[in-house]
């Protein structure tokens, strides 16, 4: 009965879709154009509920072509439609129809974060700097070999800004297609694990103070008490600490004569003609919060370098 369900639906939105394409063509299908709100609540409800448990697990090949097209023409819903559509179960499409028409109603639930909802920097070292970045989450995290703590929470992650451990990137061969040999070598230094600990710690009386303490019930990680023991903490950073996924200095800016340095000031590299690399790999050292921004004035700047035309802003 089920496959016969999913065959009619399959029928139905396909021949549906098809319509609208021979009256309207690709480019001005409604079923693309249907406005920010109301292309969120059709595709997430519609076509993330109805379409994507049509399509699951089914082995129809375009299935996938078909919402990666679609999520294409709404950029910014793009990977949420992609995510759902790998990971789409009954349970799931209910849940997120009704935190939908929750946010709709009233602006509340987990439409309405922003994921990392507060955040802020710290000088934990008391050298006038800020040396770790705080992102506060609506939810207990986990990792890629770590899954997160059960029940409903809140995180605060302590960032450290400067790294003094260096990791390395080479050549596994002479063989293009084989891939890097790579190696973060993160917390090597220990400079890294004690600005950790200071974070850490500093997280907890966050944690506990009475505007947050009133709130929450209990800790859930670090284990309580694990704070007032040096060697233990030290233990928990670095069973627990992660990537945030912002590498450079790959190919670091310096001068000519610099043997370390792959481009100079103007983005060349060194001994190349007609080449340069404009994004974080090019930082000679890690700036001190997220790289976007970063990046975007590098890669504006090599724009200018390249027209000979400068920056407007």
């Amino acid at each position: 009965m089920i496959k016969r369900i999913q065959a009619v639906l399959q029928w139905l939105f396909l021949s549906v879709e098809g319509l609208f394409n021979t009256a309207f063509g690709d480019r001005v299908n409604p079923f693309y154009h249907l406005g920010a709100i109301t292309f969120f609540l059709f595709w997430l409800v519609g076509g993330s509920g109805l379409y994507l448990y049509v399509f699951f697990d089914t082995g129809i090949p375009d299935a996938y072509d078909s919402v990666y097209a679609l999520s294409t023409k709404q950029w910014w819903l793009g990977g949420i439609l992609r995510s759902v559509h790998r990971y789409a179960s009954d349970a799931m499409v209910l849940t997120m129809a009704l935190h939908m028409l929750r946010y709709v109603a009233a602006r509340q639930g987990l439409l309405a974060s922003n994921v990392v909802e507060a955040g802020g920097f710290a000088d934990t070292a008391g050298v006038g700097q800020p040396d770790i970045q705080f992102h506060v989450i609506p939810t207990l995290i986990g990792f890629v070999d770590r899954e997160p703590e059960p029940g409903h929470g809140l995180s605060i992650g302590p960032c450290f800004l400067r790294p003094r451990s260096r990791g390395t990137v080479k050549l596994r061969s002479a063989n293009p297609a084989d891939s890097a040999l790579f190696n973060a070598n993160a917390l090597s230094d220990p400079a890294d694990v004690e600005t950790l600990a200071r974070g850490v710690q500093l997280a907890i009386r966050i944690l506990e103070a009475p505007a947050l303490a009133r709130l929450v019930k209990r800790r859930v990680l670090p284990r309580p008490g694990v704070e007032s023991d040096p060697a233990a903490l030290r233990d928990y950073i670095r069973q627990t600490a992660k990537t945030v996924f912002h590498p450079s200095g790959t190919a670091r800016m310096g001068r000519a004569e610099d043997r370390t340095a792959v481009v100079g000031p103007d983005l060349k590299v060194h001994g190349v003609d007609g080449l340069r690399v404009c994004d974080a790999s090019v930082m000679p050292t890690l700036v001190s919060g997220n790289t976007n921004a970063p990046v975007m004035m590098i890669a504006a700047r090599a724009a200018s370098f390249i027209t000979g035309k400068a920056i407007a802003g």
